[in-house]
């Protein structure tokens, strides 16, 4: 498995790779310079269950890390993560509090296409 990043303007995502074929994605949109919201993940059905979706997580926290970026998590996954990973503490925007508001942790549904 191979998690590849893909920048553009303003955006990315985490892709896991399995034999050429995407089977996970975590997309991110800039909400400031240096602040990233983690907008959705999504996992092939065949895929969960493996740790795929906290991998993508994971990819997202080193990027993050890296190029000295806070996170915003949004979608209900990544607030989950952060909450049982308080080592992702240092790269949680200070000014986020939505890992305490039900309300805005929700990711918009999609299905694997």
């Amino acid at each position: 498995m191979d998690i590849r990043h893909n920048r553009q303007t303003g955006q990315g995502a985490f892709l896991a790779m399995e034999n050429g074929h995407n089977v996970g994605e975590l997309t991110y949109v800039y909400v400031k310079e240096k602040t990233i919201r983690i907008d959705h993940t999504l996992v092939h059905p065949s895929q969960r269950g493996k740790g795929l979706a906290h991998r993508l997580v994971e990819a997202a926290v080193a990027y993050a890390r890296a190029e000295g970026l806070s996170i915003v998590p949004v979608c209900s996954f990544a607030v989950a993560e952060f909450k049982r990973h308080p080592e992702y503490t240092d790269v949680l925007d200070p000014s986020d509090d939505t890992t305490d508001d039900a309300t805005n942790a929700s990711c918009p549904l999609r299905q694997w296409e």
